[in-house]
């Protein structure tokens, strides 16, 4: 069983206070998405229809473990201000989404968290696993309980000629900078990204100190999912030290920023 630090205690909700927001019920869904069997990096949006701010969220996502296994949570543009916790069992993965200065989630509809997955080399292309969301706890930033629905969503397993077409379906509607996959890496990582649009884009690394380490791509891409590959180069050419390091997508001034950490080789 994989477990990760789960940071819990702070969402607090008292089934004695008056609820305020009867009648402003929120919607957290899991979107539909596709994987090729044996795959890993594959991304499961939620996504969350939200008429008011929404302070804290706490849900637990069951999957079917013969068939998938949960790898890392990110935040997406809506939640990089707040706080992330979670815990990953074999068969279920528990999140916590919150603000300890009070912040909380604007309304809107789009996706909050970004989950990543791997798919069981042995899963039957045409088949498809339930990803089903539970245990739901929403509050306002002053810890009052908001009503909350929430919707299943599936993960089908495809063919790799079917991923563009499956994955066209899927695209984001604003910037999404997914977590460098693998991360902590020795010999080289993955940067995954969507488009909402065509348009400038520029990557970048940076370390502790805040200087730009490397330039990973500069140029004009189109819309959809982008990738690209990080050896642990420098532009000068050489390796860089071990420790924690950054990188930066722009686009259309938009910037979105994650932390990736780099281990000393050979280790």
């Amino acid at each position: 069983m994989k477990r990760l630090a789960f940071i819990s205690g702070v969402l607090i909700i008292s089934v004695l206070s008056v609820n305020l927001y009867s009648q402003e019920e929120t919607t957290l869904s899991v979107s539909e998405s596709w994987g090729v069997p044996g795959s890993t990096g594959n991304s499961v949006n939620i996504d969350m229809d939200n008429s008011i701010g929404v302070g804290g969220i706490q849900f637990v996502l069951e999957f079917d473990c013969t068939l998938l296994s949960a790898d890392s949570v990110i935040t997406t543009s809506r939640t990089s201000h707040m706080s992330l916790g979670y815990t990953i069992w074999s068969d279920s993965i528990k999140v916590l989404i919150y603000s300890a200065s009070g912040d909380s989630i604007l309304p809107d509809s789009l996706s909050i968290l970004q989950i990543f997955f791997s798919a069981d080399s042995q899963a039957v292309i045409g088949d498809s696993s339930l990803l089903n969301l539970k245990d739901c706890i929403l509050s306002d930033p002053l810890a009052q309980p908001i009503p909350c629905e929430t919707q299943d969503g599936w993960f089908h397993f495809i063919e790799s000629t079917d991923v563009e077409e499956a994955t066209a379906v899927a695209i984001p509607e604003v910037l999404t900078l997914k977590g460098n996959f693998p991360n902590p890496f020795i010999d080289y990582t993955e940067i995954k990204y969507v488009l909402p649009q065509k348009g400038k884009v520029e990557i970048n690394i940076y370390n502790l100190a805040g200087q730009k380490v490397i330039t990973l791509y500069q140029g004009i891409q189109d819309t959809g999912w982008q990738a690209v590959r990080w050896d642990g180069i420098m532009r000068t050419g050489i390796r860089v030290g071990p420790g924690v390091y950054f990188y930066r997508i722009n686009w259309r001034e938009k910037v979105v920023t994650k932390k990736m950490i780099v281990l000393l080789d050979g280790l």
